[in-house]
């Protein structure tokens, strides 16, 4: 090593050294300040203020009396840090606006006595179950809660709640009367009933998403006016004469799925509602005009219906697939014991449609003034088409293979020519052969 490279060394160290020094000066004492140590950071509580409902001090927050088990009194958060046995008529109540209760997964069961509710009239609540209460959880009028992951078993009604509520991933289990009740405006999502006298009562313009209903004894899903559902399932039901799915005027049923009840109608929908690829399938009745869908003014579109049957006499009118007054677009009835589509309604639509080996006639219109268009009627156990009332049109079907005919048609109808396709003389290659039906495009095709 030479002299410059010894003195370059030894002046890297100095710089090193002078710097090392000037951070130790900048950082201060490494000794302790004097005095006993005290905390810096914020407690729990200050985080995240939440009173223990269980082992709350007495104050005017948490009170109670001869009837609540807990009464509070003042907004703010609360929780439970285990279950609360109930020996009162009532387990929680909230006089107060601003209220968020986390059950922190722990139950409020009845220990004694009967009647009552678990808890009522929180803004929101979630994480826990009720357990033998009149009412599991109830929000009185004016509340407009959310309540979510929450569960009930063996109540009267699972949960009883207000306008404008939400719920979200609710179940009710064994419900004598009610598993949810709804006042108007109300939001149920991943909500479930299982085994409830009726599963799901809604007012007027309530949504419901994904939500389901197993071996209901009443009505799976029933609400009044504008309501929409969309992926709703109702199965197991048993409920006759009551249906699966009862909505009033002014309602959207879209992708809901009625599967295996008993019950005079799997949907029933009022006027200026709409069914959108909704499926019937595996309903039985023991009642008289039995249907999967049962429309009074509606409009049923791309729905299906199949394997409808009914333990009375046989009959048109018995498990049928369709029936009622509306429109009837796109939809399919399969293998019912009465007919495909039986039509009550004047001026009802029923068009491009497909009635495929139902036990009485394919389509059967007994009123005036219908639309019968561009529908197929394969293999039915009476006609094809059958119109016994005056006034309709009757046009572009396709009708075969039906037991009692394909065309059964009353005088004072305006119906398309009946058209029988002649068979072809010589085999089809490619893209030719075969010859044309009609050149008319009203015509019905029968063969």
């Amino acid at each position: 090593m030479t002299d410059i490279d010894r003195r370059l060394l030894i002046g890297l160290a100095g710089v090193a050294g002078a710097t090392l020094a000037t951070k130790l000066a900048q950082g201060g004492s490494l000794n302790p300040p004097p005095g006993p140590v005290t905390p810096t950071g914020k407690t729990t509580d200050q985080i995240e203020p939440r009173i223990d409902l269980l082992n709350a001090p007495a104050s005017a927050n948490v009170t109670n009396d001869a009837n609540n088990h807990c009464i509070i009194n003042n907004p703010g958060s609360y929780y439970l840090s285990g279950n609360l046995a109930v020996t009162k008529a009532n387990g929680i109540s909230v006089q107060a606006a601003g209220v968020t209760i986390d059950l922190c997964g722990f139950q409020i069961y009845r220990a004694s006595g009967s009647g009552g509710h678990a808890a009522a009239g929180a803004l929101v609540i979630g994480n826990g179950s009720a357990r033998g209460f009149a009412v599991g959880f109830s929000v009185p009028p004016g509340g407009s809660c959310r309540l979510h992951d929450l569960s009930t078993v063996q109540c009267g009604t699972g949960f009883d709640v207000s306008d404008s509520s939400v719920m979200t991933s609710c179940t009710a289990n064994n419900c004598t009367q009610l598993g949810f009740s709804c006042v108007d405006s109300c939001t149920l999502v991943d909500c479930a009933a299982l085994a409830c006298a009726e599963s799901f009562s809604v007012g007027d313009g309530c949504t419901l998403a994904r939500c389901t209903a197993d071996f209901s004894s009443g009505a799976a899903f029933a609400g009044k006016s504008g309501c929409a559902l969309v992926n709703c399932t109702a199965r197991n039901g048993n409920a006759d004469p009551s249906e699966a799915f009862f909505f009033l005027q002014g309602c959207t049923l879209t992708d809901c799925t009625a599967t295996n009840n008993t019950v005079q109608h799997a949907f029933y929908v009022g006027s200026a509602s709409i069914l959108q690829n909704c499926v019937a399938d595996s309903t039985t009745s023991g009642v008289d005009s039995a249907a999967a869908f049962k429309l009074d003014g509606a409009i049923a579109r791309g729905c299906v219906a199949n394997n409808t049957s009914s333990s009375l006499a046989p009959g048109a009118t018995q498990g049928v697939g369709f029936t009622g007054g509306g429109v009837f677009e796109g939809c399919v009835s399969s293998g019912n014991a009465g007919a495909g589509f039986y039509v009550t309604g004047t001026r009802s639509v029923i068009a491009r449609c497909q009635a495929i080996g139902n036990g009485f006639s394919g389509v059967q219109v007994i009123d005036a003034s219908c639309v019968i268009e561009q529908n197929r009627a394969i293999f039915n156990g009476q006609y094809g088409v059958r119109v016994d009332g005056t006034g309709n049109v009757v046009f572009a079907n396709c009708a075969r293979g039906n037991t009692a005919g394909n065309y059964s048609i009353v005088i004072n109808n305006r119906v398309g020519a009946i058209v029988v396709p002649a068979l072809n003389a010589s085999p089809v290659t490619g893209n030719n052969g075969g010859s044309a039906f009609t050149t008319d495009p009203y015509a019905n095709i029968g063969f």
